[in-house]
């Protein structure tokens, strides 16, 4: 039994440490094992702690099976090659969402680098020769990284981004957010971001946001937001991004 006063998960190994029976045994190791296993698959990203000169120039090793792409976005070209493989849609899927930001592409794929390692070639209509990595702008980078992690048909059990609107052009900002949409139907997606530009495609579901609100100058709070508060201004016209540009107490989120 659980104490009714302690957190189960810190509980679980004094349980497992005073059973009388074999651990392996006992209905809490199983609990344990699943949680485990559960919780090992969820999946944060910050996008200022992925280093685009290791995406650049990378070239992990053939035979990993990697199907995340790892924090800095190191095996891309890895991870690409496994949902390749595995999954007869991705490729598709793939070079339709560079396609979005991207129009002329016309196929993105992993390829050999010498005997045991991996790199990508871009194609673009009217071009014969292919493009790399180290040739694509950083804002190209992120995108891929972000539609590799987004479009993925292994979704995590949770996804987690910081920011993933820095150093992305504004007009992909709709692009990105149907992508966070698409995911989210499949998955929990937990987004964070201080863009206007990024708000206000999210809009039409702003049930699912939550906005840190000053208490004063040393305490926030995280308020959740219903269209009955605001949608006066939604009527007009006006989208979240819009509220959150003019400092609208109901959207909050400015640290002053």
């Amino acid at each position: 039994m659980l104490p009714t006063n302690s957190l189960g998960l810190v509980s679980i190994s004094r349980l497992l440490e005073d059973s009388q029976s074999p651990p392996e045994s006992t209905p809490i190791f199983k609990i344990r094992r699943d949680l485990v296993e559960f919780i090992s698959k969820w999946q944060f990203y910050n996008a200022n702690n992925m280093d685009l000169n290791q995406i650049r120039t990378a070239e992990p090793k053939i035979g990993g099976t990697d199907i995340y792409l790892s924090s800095s976005g190191d095996n891309l070209p890895l991870v690409i090659d496994n949902l390749t493989q595995q999954d007869i849609e991705f490729e598709e899927s793939i070079n339709r969402a560079m396609k979005l930001i991207l129009p002329k592409t016309r196929r993105l794929r992993p390829i050999r680098s010498g005997r045991l390692s991996l790199t990508l070639e871009w194609y673009f209509d009217d071009m014969k020769e292919a493009f790399y990595l180290n040739e694509m702008s950083d804002g190209t980078v992120r995108m891929l990284c972000w539609a590799t992690i987004l479009n993925s048909p292994y979704l995590p059990s949770l996804l987690v981004i910081d920011e993933p609107e820095l150093g992305l052009h504004v007009s992909w900002m709709p692009i990105l957010a149907e992508w966070i949409k698409k995911a989210a139907r499949i998955t929990q997606v937990i987004i964070t971001t201080h863009s206007p530009d990024l708000l206000d495609h999210f809009t039409d579901c702003l049930d699912n946001v939550f906005c840190f609100s000053s208490e004063d100058k040393m305490h926030f709070s995280v308020k959740k937001l219903y269209k009955e508060m605001i949608n006066e201004k939604l009527t007009e016209g006006w989208q979240l991004g819009d509220l959150y540009r003019v400092g609208d107490p109901s959207i909050g989120g400015w640290p002053w």
